[in-house]
C-alpha cells in the first residue's frame, strides 16, 4: 500500500498533513503493508492512502482510481472553503474515505457516502520530536491565519 500527499509547491499548511503521513506509516510498516510514499502522483494499480485530497478540483478528484482511500483530515463545516458543493459532492462519491473525526462520519453518511470510517490521528512514541522545556507554552496557536484570527493573535503574551 502506498500513501500519497497532495503537496502544492511553496504551500506551506500542507506541512502539519507529513506527521499525520508518519503516523499512518508507522501503523503501516509493522504490517509489511507500506509502500512507498508519493508526493503529487499516484500508482493506479495500487491502493492509496491519500492526503490533502481537499487541495484537488472537483474533476481531480472525480479521476481518482477506485484504490484510492482519501484520508480526509478537514472539519465538515458549511462555511469551510476547503468542502465547496462541487469538491463535497466529489468525495461523497468516493468508494472509500476515511476520516479523524467522529463528527464528520454523520456528515458523509448523510451525503450518501456509505463507506466513510472513523480513522483517528495515532501516537507513537517515535514520533517525538520536542523536547521537555521551562517554561510550558501557555498558549499555543496552530492553524490558519486569516483576516479574522489576526487581531487574536496579536493580543497573546506569553511569559
Amino acid at each position: 500500500m502506498d500513501i500519497a500527499l497532495v503537496k502544492p509547491p511553496g504551500y506551506l499548511p500542507v506541512q502539519p498533513l507529513e506527521e499525520v503521513v508518519e503516523s499512518v506509516k508507522w501503523g503501516l510498516e509493522p504490517l509489511g503493508m507500506l509502500g512507498p510514499t508519493l508526493e503529487n502522483q499516484i500508482r493506479p494499480q495500487v491502493p492509496t492512502i491519500l492526503f490533502g485530497a481537499n487541495l484537488l478540483s472537483s474533476e481531480q478528484i472525480r479521476a481518482l482510481p477506485d484504490s484510492v482511500i482519501i484520508y480526509n483530515l478537514e472539519q465538515l463545516d458549511p462555511s469551510s472553503p476547503w468542502f465547496p458543493s462541487e469538491r463535497f459532492h466529489a468525495l461523497s462519491k468516493r468508494s472509500m474515505l476515511w476520516d479523524y473525526s467522529l463528527n464528520n462520519l454523520s456528515v458523509w453518511k448523510a451525503s450518501g457516502l456509505r463507506k466513510a470510517v472513523h480513522v483517528p490521528i495515532g501516537y507513537a512514541p517515535v514520533l517525538t520530536r520536542v523536547e521537555r522545556c521551562s517554561p510550558d507554552i501557555d498558549v499555543l496557536f496552530y492553524g490558519s491565519i486569516d483576516r479574522r484570527k489576526i487581531p487574536q493573535v496579536r493580543r497573546i503574551r506569553l511569559r
